[in-house]
C-alpha cells in the first residue's frame, strides 16, 4: 500500500495483531515506528489502558482482555484519522468495554472516523452511528 495512504488508516483486525515474545511496551515501540505518530507517550497508552504496571511484562502470559487492551492501546500512539475495527470488544470485559468506547469517542470528538463491525452495540452519540445491519 501507498506510504500516504497507510498514514491515514489504523487497523485492528479480529486478532490483536501483538508479538506475543515482546513486552508491552516493546510492542507499542514497534507500533511508533510503523505508523506516524500523534506524540503520546509509551507509558501514558499503557496507563490509559491499565497496562503500565505490565509494561516489561510479555502478552503470551496477558489474559485475551488485557491482550486486547494492549492492542487498543496502538490506537493511542498513532495520528490515522481513520480506524477500521474489528469486533473492538471481543474478550473485553464491562470496564474494557467502557475503555475502548472512552479512546473511540474521544478519537472522534476530536475529528477522526471509525468503521466498526460488531455484534454488540457501542454506547456512544447516536450522531456518530450510522449502522448497517446485516441479515
Amino acid at each position: 500500500l501507498d506510504h500516504a495512504y497507510k498514514e491515514q488508516l489504523a487497523w485492528l483486525g479480529h486478532t490483536n495483531g501483538i508479538k506475543e515474545d515482546l513486552t508491552a511496551a516493546e510492542n507499542l515501540r514497534i507500533a511508533r515506528v510503523l505508523s506516524p505518530t500523534n506524540g503520546r507517550k509509551i507509558n501514558d497508552a499503557l496507563e490509559r489502558v491499565n497496562l503500565r504496571n505490565r509494561k516489561n511484562a510479555i502478552p503470551r502470559h496477558f489474559s485475551a482482555g488485557m491482550k486486547r487492551r494492549l492492542a487498543l492501546a496502538r490506537f493511542l500512539l498513532v495520528s490515522a484519522p481513520l480506524w477500521v475495527i474489528d469486533e473492538p470488544q471481543a474478550a473485553l470485559d464491562k470496564t474494557g468495554i467502557a475503555l475502548f468506547e472512552s479512546i473511540l469517542q474521544e478519537h472522534l470528538d476530536s475529528g477522526g472516523m471509525a468503521v466498526m463491525t460488531s455484534h454488540h452495540d457501542v454506547n456512544l452519540d447516536d450522531a456518530y452511528i450510522i449502522r448497517l445491519r446485516l441479515s
